[in-house]
C-alpha cells in the first residue's frame, strides 16, 4: 500500500483553503493547513464543505521565514497550495502596506523554504485576475501584460513573478493560476456577491430594511469556488508546471447579480440604494478572462449559467446559516 500523499494549504480557513482540503481528502491525501489565527469555526466550515478524514492545523505567521523552513523541512509536502493573502481589493486600498508586505513576504519565504528544503514538493500559486488591471484586449489571456491598478493586484502580480523566477532558475515545479472571481457560502462578509446575497436574505426575513452598495455599471467574471479549486489540483497533476487562467471567459454587471438575486427572493428594486462613496477610485469598466487554455491543457470546464451559480450561492448561504444556528 503507497504511502499518502501529503499536502500543505496555506490560509487554510478561507473559503478556497476549506473547500480544497475537501477535495484533496476525498482523494486520499493527507492534508496540513496553515492559519494565521486560530479560528473555532474552522472544523464547521470544513463540516460544511464535506470535509471527510483528519487534518492538521498549524497555527503560524508566514512572514516568518525561520517558521515557514522549519514547516517545510518537517512536512516534505509532496504538494503545496499557496492560497493566503490579504485578498480584499477594498481592504487593500485603506491598508496598502499591510497588503503588499504579507502577499510579497510571505511567497517569497514560502519559496525559499521549498528551494532549501524541499525541491521536490509542487507548488501552486493563487494570483489573480486583478494582475492584468485595465487591459487595453479582452478577454484577458496568460499572455496579456501585467498592469495592477490597485495594491492587492500589485501584490499578487509580483508574487506571479516571483514564482516564475523561482521555476526558471531554479528548475521548481511552480504552477501559478490568475483567479478571476469566485463565489461561496464561504467568503468573507465583505466581498460583492457574499454581501449581496447574505443582505438580501435579511431584507427577505425582515431584519433589514434596505442594501447599500457601489457602482453596478462594472462587469466581472465570477464562477462557484468548488469548481475553481479542483483546476488548482488539476494544475499540480499536470505533467509540467505552467500559468493558467481559471475563470467563467463571461463578463457580469454587478447590476446582473443583483437583479438576480432580488428576483430569486422576490425583493422590490425599491429596497436597492446606490451610494456614490462606496465607489472604488480606479477600477476596469469590464473585466474578463478566457480560460481556453486551462479546458484545453487540463482539461477544465466551468459551465454554470448566472442564475445556476445565484441559485447555488442562495441555497449554500441558507445552508450555511443555519449550519451556525
Amino acid at each position: 500500500m503507497q504511502p499518502k500523499k501529503i499536502a500543505l494549504i496555506t490560509g487554510l480557513s478561507g473559503q478556497d483553503g476549506i473547500y480544497l482540503a475537501a477535495l484533496l481528502a476525498k482523494n486520499d491525501y493527507q492534508v496540513y493547513g496553515i492559519t494565521r489565527h486560530e479560528r473555532a469555526d474552522v472544523h464547521q466550515r470544513l463540516a460544511f464543505a464535506g470535509f471527510v478524514g483528519s487534518i492538521e492545523i498549524i497555527t503560524a505567521n508566514l512572514l516568518d521565514k525561520a517558521v515557514m523552513s522549519d514547516v517545510i523541512r518537517k512536512l516534505q509536502p509532496d504538494e503545496c497550495y499557496h492560497l493566503a493573502s490579504e485578498s480584499s481589493v477594498a481592504q487593500s486600498l485603506a491598508q496598502p502596506d499591510n497588503c503588499l508586505q504579507f502577499n510579497h513576504v510571505s511567497t517569497l519565504n514560502l519559496l525559499t523554504a521549498i528551494l532549501l528544503h524541499s525541491s521536490k514538493t509542487r507548488l501552486f500559486f493563487a494570483s489573480s485576475g486583478e494582475v492584468f488591471g485595465i487591459p487595453e484586449h479582452l478577454p484577458a489571456v496568460e499572455t496579456t501584460p501585467l498592469s495592477p491598478c490597485n495594491p492587492y493586484g500589485l501584490s499578487k502580480s509580483l508574487g506571479q513573478q516571483l514564482c516564475q523566477y523561482y521555476r526558471q532558475h531554479y528548475g521548481l515545479f511552480i504552477s501559478c493560476g490568475m483567479l478571476f472571481l469566485h463565489e461561496s457560502a464561504l467568503r468573507g462578509k465583505y466581498f460583492f456577491v457574499k454581501k449581496i446575497i447574505a443582505e438580501s436574505l435579511n431584507i427577505q426575513q425582515g431584519k433589514q430594511d434596505f442594501l447599500k452598495v457601489g457602482n453596478l455599471q462594472v462587469e466581472r467574471d465570477f464562477g462557484y469556488a468548488p469548481h475553481y479549486v479542483k483546476a488548482m489540483w488539476m494544475m499540480l497533476q499536470h505533467d509540467k508546471p505552467d500559468d493558467f487562467i481559471l475563470a467563467s471567459g463571461k463578463p457580469v454587471s454587478l447590476q446582473a447579480i443583483v437583479d438576480q438575486v432580488f428576483i430569486q427572493l422576490n425583493i422590490s428594486k425599491d429596497r436597492l440604494i446606490v451610494d456614490p462613496s462606496l465607489y472604488r477610485p480606479t477600477e476596469a469598466a469590464v473585466l474578463y478572462g478566457s480560460p481556453h487554455k486551462a479546458n484545453q491543457q487540463l482539461p477544465w470546464r466551468y459551465d454554470l449559467s448566472l442564475s445556476q451559480l445565484i441559485d447555488l450561492l442562495i441555497e449554500d448561504e441558507i445552508n450555511y446559516q443555519n449550519s451556525f444556528i
